[in-house]
């Protein structure tokens, strides 16, 4: 009774219960994954990696939405919609660089699976250890150098991603909510959603919350498409709106900030930089088979895509939805909270994909903050608490 009540209060009911079934299924998935961490046809023998890397390795449907969500973040959600709401067309930079990010993987696979599987791998670093250790010497003091400054560079920007995802949760259920949820307490709810899964669990329920997000996501992205083309039209009155008011209609020029070499050298980098990302190495070493492992990320292009191209779709429509009270510039979880919030207060249908929509953001926000801190924990137990 008290839940129903909470959950009536503010007229926030399907958000609050849809938290609640999140946070159900998530530990419902955490104690199967659990369970299965000490099955007969996962048990390595060895409690470490059971807990830090699934075990024998993961597979099917478990890897495909893992190597997928992981990939997703804060910027994915409000980021993009706040690019394309700010800078129109420009925004599609995002389409080509996620592409790019596993076109590079498709290369990699199948080398660091196959080191993964061989000599144990779980992280980057091991395998600039053993790149760089010398053969039959007692003296390894330049690979374990190495080994310390290649754990700090991956360590740097993981931090920084994580303290990003969980103030995006807070400001965007503070915005969201018109401040009825803080965003100290949105960010403490999904923490502990996180955190829990992952001391029960590990890698393996990490990979089960990613396909139950990754799910979220998916379904998140087409109710908003549908529910905005109810409620404010959807592309088509935006384009009516960027025609009208001269928005959006040209090309930028050759050189600047939003030029096509500035498009253009950002899909680049991208695609080469997070090839990088140590959440993102330790499924390919995780993977139970390599052809599932390829098929994998070349079907994660499609879902890469459409979430993508829906919050792009999302921050288009804001610019003709929110043109009476349009958000800051400065603030990029503004256009998302605000959009979602517009769309919550026009019909019953809007209410609930809004909801919807604002815990498929959390979807993919916990997606990557569960991912990063678990390479984070694995990090420092296999580089340096116990090398």
């Amino acid at each position: 009774k008290l839940l129903l009540k909470v959950m009536a209060s503010d007229n926030y009911g399907w958000l609050y219960a849809l938290i609640v079934v999140y946070g159900v299924s998530s530990a419902g998935a955490a104690g199967w994954a659990w369970k299965q961490n000490s099955a007969a046809g996962n048990d390595s023998g060895d409690a470490m990696r059971n807990h830090f890397g699934g075990g024998k390795g993961l597979n099917g449907i478990a890897l495909f939405f893992t190597l997928s969500a992981s990939l997703f973040s804060a910027y994915s959600v409000e980021g993009i919609a706040w690019e394309a709401w700010l800078k129109g067309w420009f925004a599609t930079r995002w389409i080509p660089a996620g592409v790019g990010v596993y076109m590079c993987f498709l290369i990699l696979a199948p080398r660091l699976n196959a080191l993964g599987k061989s000599r144990g791998y779980l992280t980057l670093s091991e395998f600039v250890y053993d790149r760089f250790s010398a053969p039959n010497s007692r003296c390894q003091y330049t690979a374990h150098a190495l080994r310390i400054i290649t754990w700090f560079c991956l360590l740097l920007p993981i931090f920084t991603y994580q303290i990003t995802q969980f103030v995006s949760m807070g400001k965007i259920v503070e915005a969201f909510t018109s401040g009825a949820v803080t965003e100290t307490t949105g960010i403490l709810i999904f923490a502990l959603i996180m955190f829990m899964v992952e001391a029960i669990g590990g890698l393996r329920a990490v990979a089960y919350t990613d396909v139950i997000q990754g799910g979220m996501l998916i379904i998140g992205s087409l109710i908003f498409c549908i529910a905005s083309g109810v409620e404010f039209g959807g592309l088509a009155k935006a384009k009516e709106y960027f025609l009208e008011n001269s928005k959006f209609v040209t090309l930028p020029a050759r050189s600047g900030s939003w030029s096509i070499i500035s498009y253009t050298s950002f899909t680049l980098r991208v695609a080469a930089a997070a090839t990088m990302f140590p959440h993102l190495a330790m499924r390919l070493f995780v993977a139970k088979d390599r052809k599932m492992l390829q098929r994998g990320l070349a079907g994660m292009n499609f879902t890469f895509f459409w979430v993508q191209l829906s919050t792009m779709i999302a921050g288009w429509t804001a610019v003709y939805a929110l043109r009476n009270n349009p958000p800051s510039p400065a603030v990029q979880q503004s256009v998302f909270g605000q959009l979602a919030l517009e769309l919550k207060n026009a019909s019953a249908f809007g209410d609930f994909a809004a909801s919807l929509l604002v815990l498929a953001a959390f979807a993919a926000m916990i997606s990557t903050a569960d991912s990063g801190l678990l390479a984070f924990s694995t990090m420092f137990v296999r580089d340096i608490y116990s090398p």
